[in-house]
């Protein structure tokens, strides 16, 4: 049975509409982008890349390292692609702090400090209960915009420690025709991060479900010369602003790349070139930073990472 989406998606842009099982079975796809809920992006993944199909998952691909090595594995065996989100980080926003920190603007990066805050997605979402189960949470639903922009920047990262905690153990529904329904909560809601990279770059990650009003930066970047304060990292374009000592912050001129929602980018950069910040080997280093951050949490320790994806990718050299 199709969902009621499929069949106005397949009729508003003249494709076919298909179940997920259908079209595994298919042997005219070559690739395909999974959107499904996130408990299901692992298995059904899997169950693509052993049907010879190339994958591009929304994020998080996985929830463990050792299922993101497996699908890498999978991958590799039958020479087929494999990515995932956020493309964001090809847009110019992205590419504009990365200009600047190569060109010399904040001097020597020394450190950061990353912020993804709301209230939670109770409150406009019909249907908001995934985002506060297994696998959910405020890391693992948007840490993956801003861990995969902050790997870009600074390079892999080779610690983590972190303290996390649930502050409401339940959520009321706010919209819809579930509106008024309580539900429990079954992950942390406020995790705030310490990563080191292995370039030296210290910084803190925060990400809350319980921090409806603030003021703070998306992420505040420092260094030895001066500061950037980059856009969000759940979009494609600016502003970018920046400051050096004795200046006011001004707004900077955006750089290569597209401005506004290209949904689909993603998966042209996986086919165009494997090492782009979309490719398996990032994503799995952001899925270990999410998981080792929550591990760290629970055992009260720093933890160190065993991936160390290279990060030299240049976007210039698209075409």
């Amino acid at each position: 049975m199709l969902f009621r989406s499929t069949h106005i998606c397949a009729e508003k842009y003249g494709i076919e509409g298909m179940t997920p099982d259908a079209m595994i079975q298919r042997d005219d796809l070559q690739a395909v982008v999974n959107l499904t809920p996130p408990l299901a992006h692992f298995g059904t993944s899997k169950a693509l890349l052993q049907a010879g199909k190339s994958v591009y998952c929304e994020k998080p691909l996985a929830f463990t390292l050792a299922e993101v090595q497996e699908l890498v594995a999978l991958a590799e065996a039958s020479g087929l692609r494999l990515g995932g989100a956020p493309d964001t980080v090809l847009g110019a926003g992205v590419n504009t702090v990365m200009d600047l920190i190569q060109g010399g603007h904040v001097g020597t990066p020394v450190g950061y400090a990353a912020h993804m805050l709301c209230g939670g997605h109770e409150s406009w979402h019909p249907d908001p209960d995934f985002y506060y189960q297994p696998g959910g949470g405020p890391l693992f639903d948007m840490g993956p915009y801003y861990l995969t922009a902050l790997v870009h920047w600074f390079g892999p990262v080779a610690s983590v420690a972190a303290s996390a905690r649930t502050v409401r153990d339940h959520r009321t529904i706010g919209s819809g025709p579930r509106a008024g329904t309580v539900f429990p909560v079954e992950v942390m809601t406020h995790i705030v991060c310490t990563l080191t990279h292995h370039s030296g770059v210290i910084g803190t990650l925060t990400t809350s479900f319980e921090t409806p009003s603030h003021e703070l930066p998306h992420i505040e970047i420092h260094g030895t010369g001066g500061a950037i304060r980059a856009a969000d990292p759940n979009g494609f374009g600016g502003p970018v602003v920046a400051r050096q000592p004795g200046q006011e912050w001004g707004e900077m001129p955006l750089g290569s790349g597209p401005e506004n929602n290209m949904r689909g980018l993603g998966l042209r950069a996986l086919y165009e070139d494997a090492s782009s910040p979309v490719g398996a080997p990032r994503v799995a280093h952001v899925v270990e930073i999410m998981a080792a951050a929550l591990e760290s949490a629970q055992q009260k320790s720093v933890l160190t990472l065993a991936t160390r994806p290279a990060c030299g990718w240049d976007s210039t050299a698209r075409a």
